[in-house]
């Protein structure tokens, strides 16, 4: 699949620096605002341990995981929304990504510029929120005046759904201007469904990452001190320190060698939370020759899956042969599995759990 998480967040706040360590890429990290002006793209493997498991009982001879793609998007300031700096330009390319990673500065060192000359995480998170949200109220203005210009047009059908979805792009508005994100407003599945098509930008899934000093990443995995400094932030936000990547640790005290790890770590936890942040699933093909991790959709059925992997295993769909992740590992692979009745036939209209181990049967 190709869903994309944005990297988003003010000038020199580590965004590529980040960006360069989840897709171990090098694109240019350097300390004034705008370094980056076309958004980089990269991927990031999803580390999956039940690989392993699976590969003690299969002995293939290639394994190929799935991955996430991630992008590095320029830095937006204050009116972005007008275009002012690159917000055009910002607000084009976060509007094709999936979901959000926000980048909040709460590191203080003064070599590294601010664009507000302060560091104070609460008021930029604000002010990246409030561009998004404005440039949101814009776009719900001008559907408003089509939808509403449509339903004077001479016979033309003003059926329930279109009702509806001119109700839902009203309350959006009055809550853009309220300067509430459309994702904090309660909606039902059925409107969610309808808001997906406008493709708002304060409706995506979005995480928040303290960038810290690395003398508070040292306290909060040594001594677990780090918390009292961002309790009071209004949001969810996971603690990492972004430039702990581009020490020496060979010239360090060791404890620098060992923090290294929780470090690695961090980093495979924010690519796991992306991964369900952008509601998604693996499912596994399994053989002698290869076992694979596969990206889907939360909710996706077996033909879905099917066409993931290739358009023909979709036209000639027959069926498809499903064992559980769980209870592939207890019955020690398939033949067994098979005598206790855990490997199933499944039509194209199954709903995949995660973990699911398919084979699928098709005619071309």
């Amino acid at each position: 699949m190709s869903l994309k998480c944005g990297i988003v967040g003010l000038p020199n706040v580590g965004k590529s620096m980040f960006f360069n360590i989840l897709t171990k890429s090098n694109v240019p990290s350097k300390n004034f605002p705008f370094c980056t002006i076309d958004p980089n793209i990269g991927i990031s493997i999803v580390e999956d341990k039940r690989i392993e498991s699976i590969l003690k009982i299969v002995k293939s001879k290639n394994i190929i995981k799935t991955f996430i793609k991630f992008v590095d998007i320029a830095g937006l300031v204050k009116n972005s929304y007008l275009g002012d700096g690159l917000g055009n330009k910002f607000l084009s390319h976060i509007k094709n990504v999936d979901a959000i990673l926000h980048i909040v500065r709460f590191f203080k060192k003064k070599e590294i510029l601010h664009v507000n000359n302060k560091v104070d995480p609460i008021y930029d998170v604000n002010l990246v929120n409030t561009e998004l949200v404005l440039s949101d109220y814009e776009e719900c203005e001008k559907y408003i005046k089509y939808y509403n210009k449509k339903s004077n047009e001479k016979n033309f059908d003003l059926n329930n759904y279109f009702l509806e979805t001119l109700n839902l792009l009203k309350i959006c508005l009055k809550k853009l201007k309220e300067n509430i994100s459309i994702r904090d407003i309660k909606f039902d599945k059925k409107q969610k469904n309808i808001l997906k098509k406008f493709n708002f930008i304060t409706n995506k899934p979005v995480l928040y990452i303290a960038n810290i000093d690395i003398k508070d990443f040292i306290l909060l995995k040594v001594k677990n001190k780090i918390l009292f400094k961002i309790k009071n932030f209004p949001y969810k936000i996971f603690p990492i320190c972004i430039n702990f990547y581009n020490i020496n640790y060979n010239k360090i005290h060791i404890k620098y060698n060992i923090l290294l790890n929780f470090f690695l770590k961090d980093i495979e936890n924010i690519i796991c939370v992306t991964y369900n942040l952008l509601n998604l699933q693996t499912f596994f093909t399994v053989g002698t020759k290869e076992i694979r991790s596969w990206t889907i959709k939360k909710g996706s059925t077996a033909i879905d899956a099917a066409n993931i992997i290739h358009t023909d295993f979709k036209k000639g769909f027959i069926r498809a042969e499903v064992i559980s992740y769980k209870d592939f590992i207890f019955y020690k692979g398939i033949k067994f599995a098979r005598q206790h009745g855990k490997y199933r036939l499944e039509s194209k209209n199954y709903i995949l759990s995660d973990g699911d181990i398919v084979h699928f049967l098709f005619n071309v």
